[in-house]
């Protein structure tokens, strides 16, 4: 088994970068949802085999008419 070396996130400092609009006083309503799933993923990020490719997704947009 993998394992992965884990790093906490600071999603309070993550959202007041990212998303400056949000008032101070609402970032618990957006952190505690995030740090919930967080910890809900860890775990199986940490079974994820080594050898196991990431997944590429790539968008292909149509030209723009001329």
């Amino acid at each position: 088994m993998y394992n992965a070396i884990t790093m906490q996130k600071d999603f309070k400092a993550l959202a007041a970068v990212l998303a400056p609009d949000i008032p101070p006083e609402k970032l618990d309503g957006v952190v505690k949802p995030m740090e919930g799933l967080e910890a809900q993923f860890r775990p199986l990020v940490a079974r994820i085999p080594l050898e196991t490719e990431p997944s590429y997704v790539q968008a292909v947009h149509p030209e723009p008419s001329k």
